[in-house]
């Protein structure tokens, strides 16, 4: 996409086999608590269809109802002006169909749901909540792929925002994200968010109402580490991507959202 910078970085890492399977969709990452889900909201309250790009509940909306149908049509009308989530039910369908068409990615998230760790008490719960978050992302993609649009799909939360990928072992943690950027539908480009700063990160962490699983009951300590860590698997990733060729736009999560979104739509424009 015109514009979008290569986000390089100073890895040695092996050459690895072209990748193809790039998808019409632009997709956030950045640590948790950097702030995706406001700027991804922030953004998608500025789209219109003068854009080069569109969101996905915009793209998987109900087809507009008639004016007769006036209480459907107000609902509509509600849920498109107040950007809430007014997406069809997606059916399962969708997900056994992208299963169908993606028994290799399949296979390799069965056996990590399928791992020793989780025949453990203590971890058959987190299993559980992954299948499930895993099957409606499943859901949401065959959709989007389903969907005819001629602009890419801006998304948050996709494909290389998964937390099985963190590992402890470095080496192991980069064997595991090239077989599975060979497994997965890429995006055709990603907006990544981030600081160089973790405090920023931990203080947005420690502030916020939402607490998100793997940062229950850590301490300051536990939380800069894991933040750490997921820098160092986007680096990981992104060196990955744009030696494929997949342009990589990043944003200084410290700076203003509005300005951000500004600048990301001038890029996309």
């Amino acid at each position: 996409m015109p514009g979008l910078a290569n986000h390089k970085m100073n890895l040695k890492s092996p050459p690895i086999v072209p990748i193809n399977h790039k998808t019409k969709t632009i997709e956030i990452i950045g640590p948790p608590g950097i702030g995706k889900s406001t700027f991804y909201k922030s953004l998608c309250k500025t789209w219109n269809n003068n854009l080069n790009w569109v969101y996905q509940n915009r793209l998987l909306a109900p087809p507009k109802p008639k004016l007769s149908e006036f209480k459907i049509w107000l609902q509509y009308q509600f849920h498109m002006i107040a950007n809430k989530d007014g997406n069809r039910d997606i059916p399962v369908d969708y997900g056994l169909r992208f299963v169908e068409d993606h028994k290799e990615l399949g296979l390799f998230f069965w056996n990590h749901l399928s791992g020793i760790n989780s025949c453990m008490d203590k971890e058959i719960g987190k299993s559980f909540r992954s299948a499930y978050f895993l099957f409606k992302d499943f859901c949401r993609y065959q959709a989007i792929f389903d969907s005819i649009s001629s602009k890419p799909c801006i998304i948050d939360e996709g494909f290389l925002q998964k937390s099985f990928l963190l590992q402890d072992n470095e080496k192991l943690m980069a064997e595991i994200v090239t077989e599975y950027l060979h497994l997965i539908p890429l995006p055709s480009s990603v907006i990544y968010i981030n600081t160089t700063d973790a405090n920023i990160i931990i203080d947005r962490i420690c502030n916020r109402k939402k607490i998100i699983a793997s940062h229950f009951r850590k301490d300051k300590n536990e939380l800069i580490a894991e933040t750490e860590k997921w820098q160092y698997l986007f680096s990981i990733i992104i060196e990955k991507l744009t030696r494929n060729n997949i342009p990589v736009l990043c944003i200084d999560g410290e700076r203003p959202i509005d300005e951000n979104v500004r600048y990301i739509n001038s890029v996309l424009s």
